[in-house]
């Protein structure tokens, strides 16, 4: 049997604009506070899914910390990206950084490299799926050759590519929003086809 509104608000006092039962989430019914309850819950599902993805629990000061820790991991598995530091920055990072990379995974959605150490992309990748380019400091001559197919692509920086001659084909991007080519101060050709 439901209670009418009337009967039940005679129950508070009358300063209260409206009753805090139907506010108040974590209060049963019965107006038990299952606040503590739902947090022992929490606590132990956060440490199932740790302690299953390979975290101990122990090693972080606290919940937000850990939860940061899982929340990027799934991130980047979902939205595979590349991002390198300036190799100045980190010190020696090997031959393979000097050179640059034989190949790049074409589920790529994001590729961030400052200062990428190759004049070119491997000509193996694909960027079909790219929706950020930014590789400043680069020492990028051209991104590929001829038209690229690149739906998704929404932001390509190249800022300070000192070696950079050539743009790519911009009539196959569509969703273009943001180029920029600053302090690229080598002869930079625009592709014809996109003005």
């Amino acid at each position: 049997m439901a209670l009418s509104t009337q009967t039940a608000s005679t129950s508070f006092p009358s300063t209260e604009s409206a009753p805090r039962w139907k506010h108040d989430v974590f209060l049963s019914f019965r107006g038990a506070d299952t606040r503590k309850e739902k947090l022992k819950r929490w606590r132990a599902a956060l440490n199932t899914v740790a302690s299953l993805s390979g975290w101990d629990s122990k090693n972080y000061e606290c919940e937000r910390e850990l939860i940061t820790v899982i929340v990027k991991c799934v991130w980047n598995k979902v939205h595979p990206t590349i991002t390198l530091s300036d190799s100045k920055d980190k010190g020696n990072m090997g031959t393979e950084a000097i050179k640059g990379p034989k190949s790049l995974p074409d589920s790529l959605r994001i590729l961030k490299w400052g200062w990428y150490p190759s004049r070119f992309l491997p000509g193996s990748y694909r960027p079909n799926l790219l929706t950020e380019l930014d590789m400043k400091n680069s020492k990028l001559v051209r991104l590929w050759d001829g038209k690229q197919d690149l739906p998704y692509l929404k932001s390509i920086n190249l800022h300070g590519s000192k070696n950079l001659t050539k743009t790519p084909d911009l009539t196959s991007i569509p969703n273009l929003e943001a180029l920029c080519l600053s302090y690229c101060t080598g002869s930079v050709r625009i592709n014809p086809a996109t003005v």
